[in-house]
């Protein structure tokens, strides 16, 4: 974000109009990839249609990590057109070699109080308090709300209002967040991206889910399992699972 679209000082800010782009649904994600595919060529269309009838999972698990920002779908589709990948995980890791340069440029315009905070938060993923935020970073609370503050204007950290005057903080954009982890952070982070992925991946699949609800239930019956089981009523309350399968078990 410019100063100039959140500053009320800077010169011609009242000329400046923002139009918030929300994240787009799955839906809205295969129109704009078929649009752009149609823009690209025959080939292109036919490639986006065998993945959105093949393995809809695949790029609906990256939709969720990005957020559903139509930029990062972009790439995506960029991606998809450069060759075929047989994972979410491959599609995560091309989108976040594409990123990098808007990442990095992003952290490079931090001062150096702004880009301990950022690391702070980004590496615990959860949202953090001032108190810890200061804690680990050795700045004065008094500081670090100034900053984030600025963080905030700037688009970069979002505030989560609690009941209390401890408000909590936490990285904007998600997968800014997940780009900061893969780049940043130790084995263990990774590896946490890599599980996250996969099982985005597996929970958007209809076939996967489906045999899992079917086992969940052949459990059941065997009394392996409770009714009550989390990880079955998880399944039961999947979107993704055909209804007419739900009611019959």
């Amino acid at each position: 974000m410019l100063e100039a679209h959140f500053d009320g000082a800077a010169p011609f800010y009242q000329f400046f109009k923002l139009v918030n782009l929300k994240p787009i649904s799955e839906d809205e994600m295969h129109e704009l990839l078929r649009s752009l595919a149609k823009q690209t060529g025959e080939e292109a269309v036919k490639t986006i249609e065998e993945i959105i009838t093949e393995h809809p999972e695949r790029i609906e698990a990256v939709r969720r990590l990005t957020d559903g920002v139509p930029r990062t779908i972009v790439l995506l589709f960029q991606i998809i057109m450069e060759g075929a990948k047989e994972s979410s995980y491959a599609y995560l890791e091309e989108t976040i070699d594409k990123t990098t340069p808007l990442y990095k440029h992003r952290m490079d315009d931090l001062s150096r109080q702004q880009k301990a905070i950022v690391h702070t938060i980004a590496m615990n993923w959860d949202a953090m308090s001032t108190k810890e935020i200061a804690e680990q970073t050795r700045l004065p609370s008094k500081t670090v709300s100034a900053q984030l503050v600025k963080l905030q204007q700037q688009w970069i950290v979002d505030k989560i209002e609690t009941s209390t005057k401890n408000h909590l903080y936490i990285i904007k954009e998600r997968f800014f967040n997940i780009w900061y982890l893969m780049r940043y952070g130790n084995q263990t982070d990774k590896r946490r991206v890599l599980w996250l992925t996969r099982f985005l991946e597996s929970w958007c699949d209809e076939r996967e889910l489906s045999e899992r609800f079917v086992n969940a239930a052949f459990n059941i019956e065997n009394n392996q399992i409770n009714v009550s089981d989390v990880y079955f009523n998880a399944l039961l309350a999947s979107k993704k699972l055909i209804v007419k399968l739900k009611n019959r078990l």
